[in-house]
């Protein structure tokens, strides 16, 4: 069995999803928690590199692998075998996916922390609006709209009541809107570093391993 360091970069000599290793320092550390996960990490890690392409964003990609109990080395096999310029971080146990990110964002270069649920598939034009609103607009967290596969919408951030429920944001931004929410899904944070470091990062009750569940 091939014996693998805690931290390594992909090397596939035929990958489906290849990051570039450029020579300017990451502007964006993308950062995913996989536990037991299965292809769905190649399918949004290649779309990620097709929409990055589309732009002068130097970038990262950091997966932190939670062991699974079962199936300890299913998002590394995958990994391994489809991916170019990954920077994988094993976790010695399971983190949960507060913890897990936290461990991304030590290992992270760049100035910008892009925290990404390993099933998000991206599309062109995605991340501009979001490095805009953290950088001119004075954002802590920019979230993008949620879609389904069908094109409807998931989420566009939520509502919390005066009685500590949530409710999804009954607006949802046009094209080119922005709009303020009380919060928005970790599937996708986008935030500078000084202020995921001012706000102490994630919350330790974040760092449940039963948040994470199994993803496939």
């Amino acid at each position: 069995m091939l014996a693998l360091p805690s931290v390594f970069t992909t090397a596939s000599p035929a990958p489906l999803a290849t990051i570039p290793a450029g020579d300017d320092p990451a502007t964006v550390s993308f950062i995913a928690v996989t536990y037991g996960t299965g292809p769905i990490i190649i399918d949004s890690l290649a779309s990620l590199a097709d929409t990055m392409a589309l732009t002068d964003v130097p970038y990262e990609c950091i997966v932190v692998d939670n062991p699974h109990p079962a199936e300890p080395r299913r998002a590394l096999r995958h990994l391994l075998l489809s991916t170019r310029g990954v920077h994988v971080v094993r976790a010695d146990r399971n983190l949960g996916f507060g913890g897990g990110c936290e461990l991304g964002a030590l290992h992270a270069r760049g100035s910008v922390l892009a925290f990404v649920n390993p099933d998000i598939m991206f599309l062109a034009g995605w991340i501009e609006p979001l490095l805009d609103c953290i950088s001119s607009r004075g954002t802590s967290i920019a979230a993008p709209v949620l879609l389904n596969v069908d094109g409807s919408v998931q989420e566009a951030g939520q509502v919390v009541r005066r009685d500590a429920s949530t409710a999804p944001n009954p607006h949802s931004p046009g094209p080119d809107e922005v709009v303020s929410c009380d919060y928005a899904s970790a599937a996708c944070w986008v935030m500078r570093r000084d202020e995921h470091e001012r706000v102490g990062g994630f919350d330790p009750g974040s760092f449940d391993p039963s948040d994470l569940g199994d993803i496939l």
